[in-house]
């Protein structure tokens, strides 16, 4: 994973600002929670001019502020690379889009998560599942379909305090080896589906894309509560799994 990096001079950019912004942000990515005082000290910018990049950067949903006074990213910058399998992520996703009608996801890997790299929806309903790119599912937190392949492929140790939803959209605590149970049953599989919806009314299904037996990403079908599912779950794993091999991945 490729992760960008910037050497920052006054007179190499058009836009310094921007590019002071987008260094700040990498910061942030690197060092989890991070003070004020201390990323200026870092990043050698005034702590004035810091401070209003830093509100820009969470009025735009980038960044939080955390209670301690530190701050910390919401998102991870990666490059968007188009080799090998990558190529066909795109169309993959627009296919499963309109084959199910269901939201299309692309996640890859981070140090914190797995970030939400693309989105597809499908145009024949209206019904859709909107999240924000960059969106990162922390490691260690709510344990869906999408974290569990997550975890077991990129060789996450489960730790205490994994969360799922139960049948009626509650949020539950889940034991620790409940947890690592499913992470290793989604890891054999190489493929996993959520039991019950969460309290937006979301579950999904979701399958690890390998490329020359290394995992590169998690895909996964987003699905909204619906009066008479549009598919059984066992048929949206069949169906990403179909496409996954008509482009030979």
């Amino acid at each position: 994973m490729e992760y960008v990096s910037y050497m920052i001079s006054k007179n190499e950019f058009s836009a310094p600002a921007l590019a002071r912004g987008l260094a700040v942000l990498e910061r942030l990515q690197r060092n989890r929670c991070i003070s004020l005082d201390e990323l200026s000290l870092q990043e050698n910018i005034p702590k004035a001019s810091l401070l209003r990049l830093l509100k820009t950067l969470e009025a735009t949903g980038y960044v939080h502020q955390a209670p301690d006074k530190t701050w910390a990213s919401d998102v991870q910058i990666v490059r968007a690379g188009g080799t090998g399998c990558l190529q066909h992520i795109p169309r993959i996703l627009e296919r499963l889009a309109e084959e199910t009608e269901l939201t299309a996801e692309w996640y890859l890997p981070s140090e914190h998560g797995l970030l939400l790299m693309e989105q597809r929806f499908p145009q024949a309903t209206e019904t859709r599942v909107v999240a924000r790119r960059g969106f990162i599912r922390l490691w260690n937190e709510e344990l869906d379909c999408v974290a569990q392949i997550g975890m077991s492929v990129w060789n996450k140790k489960v730790t205490a305090g994994c969360t799922s939803y139960g049948p009626r959209g509650e949020l539950q605590t889940m034991p620790i080896a409940k947890a690592r149970q499913y992470v290793s049953t989604a890891g054999k599989a190489g493929r996993a589906s959520d039991h019950y919806f969460n309290v937006n009314g979301v579950r999904r299904c979701a399958v690890a894309v390998y490329e020359n037996g290394q995992a590169v990403g998690v895909l996964a079908l987003a699905e909204c509560l619906r009066p008479v599912p549009a598919h059984n779950q066992d048929d949206i794993l069949e169906i990403i799994q179909e496409i996954l091999c008509a482009y030979s991945i």
